[in-house]
């Protein structure tokens, strides 16, 4: 039976067990918090050493598996199995799960970590373990629930975060949501309950200039200040390595995605134009209805050109030897020229 992320949290939390979990998908994200979570809290610590049995799929097979399971605790009660990086036994194997799943232990509990991808589901085991256990697949966030997860860390810590730096730290670090975890427990050190995070304590943390980052060089970009644009760019070209090229490339996509369909729809009401880009403060669609009286369809699209092209460029695609930081300024020409072109048109 497929499963959510917060059902498993809220079996973990009323020790309601169920016999099976599989976990699975591209995102390892909540596989390694649940896996965590359920090392740290199904059995006492006391009784850990004789009833908690943590394994890696390279050194066991589904046989090997299949009798720990069924034998019993010298003590008696519950087992945890936890199996790690089970992506790494071969599916001709896992054939030999079906009938562990028929006849599973009641008082035992297993959890399988089968990372980077999903079972074949038109193999057989795959097909009952979709149907017979607790399966979750984890999915890597859009950008619309990044804003979320950012906030819901935040509740986690007692803090909060003002929407531009929430928005900032999307920019700087992605959809890594490990490293977002990591940059809000060290925003929150030292910081009182429900006290605000802010955009420049996220530059801070970050390592980023205040002056000279992602969010600024976009800012430039899209008022069209090509002078700005350029001495901002000539300075993040020396600390790629805090924001990487296809991250820049990445965020300026998206927004002028949203951009797009903001142009397109400028006759709608702003919760409905919100709602169309999935943007999650609907005060933010002032300024893109701002930046959409700038631009043209034209330009949106010739931004499009841009971009796909140094993206291909930044993979080694129709490009000669030529490193990231020149990549970088001559994606920059490109807009200037693009937008001297037409404003001087």
């Amino acid at each position: 039976m497929q499963v959510e992320y917060s059902d498993i949290i809220s079996d973990f939390k009323k020790k309601d067990y169920k016999p099976i979990y599989f976990l699975c998908g591209e995102e390892t994200y909540f596989i390694d918090e649940l896996a965590i979570l359920a090392e740290s809290t199904i059995i006492p610590e006391e009784s850990k050493e004789f009833s908690q049995y943590i394994l890696y799929g390279k050194d066991i097979s589904i046989k090997e598996l299949s009798d720990l399971v069924r034998q019993k605790t010298f003590f008696g009660g519950n087992k945890f199995i936890l199996l790690r990086e089970a992506q790494e036994i071969k599916d001709k194997e896992w054939e030999n799960f079906i009938p562990l799943i028929d006849h599973f232990p009641e008082e035992n509990i297993l959890i399988i970590c089968y990372k980077n991808k999903k079972p074949d589901g038109r193999l057989a085991w795959s097909k009952k373990v979709k149907e017979k256990t607790s399966y979750f697949e984890s999915k890597p966030l859009k950008e619309f629930q990044l804003t979320k997860f950012i906030n819901d860390l935040c509740q986690e810590e007692s803090v909060k975060i003002q929407n531009e730096a929430n928005q900032a730290l999307i920019d700087m670090v992605g959809a890594n949501l490990k490293q977002l975890k990591n940059e809000v427990s060290k925003l929150a050190i030292g910081k009182e309950a429900k006290q605000l995070i802010t955009v420049e304590e996220v530059m801070d943390a970050i390592g980023v200039s205040r002056e000279f980052n992602a969010f600024e060089y976009q800012k430039a970009l899209t008022i069209k200040d090509y002078s700005k644009l350029y001495f901002i760019a000539q300075n993040m070209q020396k600390q790629l390595k805090n924001t990487p090229l296809l991250l820049i490339i990445g965020s300026l996509y998206s927004y002028f995605s949203k951009l797009w369909i903001v142009k397109s729809n400028l006759h709608r009401s702003d919760k409905e134009i919100s709602e169309l880009i999935q943007l999650p403060f609907i005060g933010l669609i002032k300024e893109y209805r701002e930046v959409a009286a700038k631009y043209s369809i034209e330009e949106i699209h010739n931004s499009f050109s841009i971009l796909k092209k140094f993206d291909l460029k930044s993979k080694g695609i129709n490009a000669v030897r030529i490193n990231e930081e020149e990549l970088f300024m001559e994606m920059t020409l490109g807009f200037i020229y693009s937008i001297k072109d037409r404003i001087q048109r």
